[in-house]
């Protein structure tokens, strides 16, 4: 990215700011310590005022393709208010009663299935629903749950326990069931009371209620992905230089440019050529600093040369994946099917060399 940052990309800087990214990010690493996958000396690099910034550098062109720049506006007006400054303070505090309360409705599913609870090692406590009738405030809290997609995330949440062996098939339909999640909910209404005052929920309601927040429930979590892969690329590079080997997750995805062409073409997201791309972007693109240097910029840049040929409009930005395809990805497929790494490396690099001077001007 260039030095000058637009208007637009300080905003979204701003964003970072009144949101504490920073901290929150912080927050997360700090949840790894004690953990042999994160080592000391790389915990205090990734905690550093320079990786934090050079992470949040890298994000700017993710939330500039996912937001307009008034929509960015919108998030800090609200993220620089008073109950959204409180609510980053309270809600990590109301995430630790909301486990409890998981724990306590999980341990009771599991007892009825006969299985032995795998959940959290704390020791249960007791969960205190709402009396019955809602009050004026309690209704207001749970149209806040229905608004913020409280019950979406947490159906979200259990799907991506499916294949976990401490969550069986039996045990997670009961906990995706809408009688769970209800209940769950329910539950939740006393917790959030004691955090915030009726005004407070009102504010939020109106906020989560707004277009822009009904648009970040969807986007955040594709926004969440490709910041992850980017995190993950910047781990590798650290991880390297302490001697480490990396653990991360195998992403999917980070191939935004040959992604696009592929189901322009219609193949399937773990097709051969994604499959080969993601392998040579994860081990041959890893040797050198450069290279590692070379795929950090192509996360900044591959997002944009995308934008702008969706810009286009459909059947001109087919037809220029296509384009890309027969020119510059189907003979780096090629090479990489023979096993000719550096020549898949010098057309793929001279495509985005290519593609950057012709959509971004530079």
């Amino acid at each position: 990215m260039a030095e000058s940052l637009s208007i637009f990309q300080r905003d979204i800087q701003k964003f970072f700011e009144v949101s504490n990214m920073k901290i929150r990010i912080i927050q997360g690493y700090n949840a790894k310590s004690g953990d042999p996958d994160y080592p000391s000396d790389y915990l205090d690099i990734l905690r550093s005022d320079s990786h934090i910034d050079e992470l949040l550098r890298l994000s700017i062109p993710v939330y500039e393709r996912y937001y307009s720049h008034e929509e960015v506006k919108a998030l800090i007006a609200f993220h620089g208010s008073p109950v959204a400054q409180k609510a980053l303070l309270v809600i990590p505090l109301i995430n630790q009663e909301n486990t409890i309360i998981g724990d306590h409705l999980g341990r009771k599913i599991a007892k009825r299935l006969g299985y032995k609870y795998s959940g959290s090692a704390r020791q249960p406590q007791k969960v205190f629903p709402p009396a019955e009738p809602l009050s004026a405030f309690q209704r207001d809290i749970q149209k806040l749950l229905e608004v913020s997609n409280t019950k979406i995330r947490i159906i979200q949440e259990y799907n991506a326990k499916s294949g976990d062996p401490d969550y069986p098939p039996d045990y997670l339909d009961i906990i995706c069931s809408d009688s769970h999640i209800d209940e769950y909910l329910r539950l939740l209404i006393p917790v959030y009371e004691r955090y915030f005052s009726h005004e407070e929920v009102k504010a939020l309601i109106a906020f989560h209620g707004s277009p822009v927040a009904q648009k970040a429930h969807i986007v955040d979590p594709m926004i969440l992905q490709e910041t992850t892969i980017i995190g993950e690329q910047l781990s590798r590079g650290i991880l390297k230089k302490l001697g480490y080997k990396y653990k991360g997750d195998a992403k999917k995805g980070g191939c935004f440019i040959t992604t696009a062409v592929c189901k322009t073409l219609q193949k399937p997201d773990g097709c051969a050529e994604l499959t080969q791309f993601r392998n040579f972007r994860d081990t041959y693109m890893q040797a050198t600093e450069e290279m590692c240097g070379e795929v950090l910029e192509y996360y900044e840049i591959a997002p944009k040369i995308c934008a702008e040929i969706e810009k286009t409009g459909k059947e001109a930005a087919s037809e220029k994946y296509r384009a890309i395809w027969e020119a510059s990805l189907k003979p780096a497929f090629e090479a990489l099917d023979r096993g000719d790494k550096r020549k898949a490396h010098d057309i793929y690099k001279n495509m985005v060399i290519g593609l950057k001077k012709e959509l971004l001007g530079r």
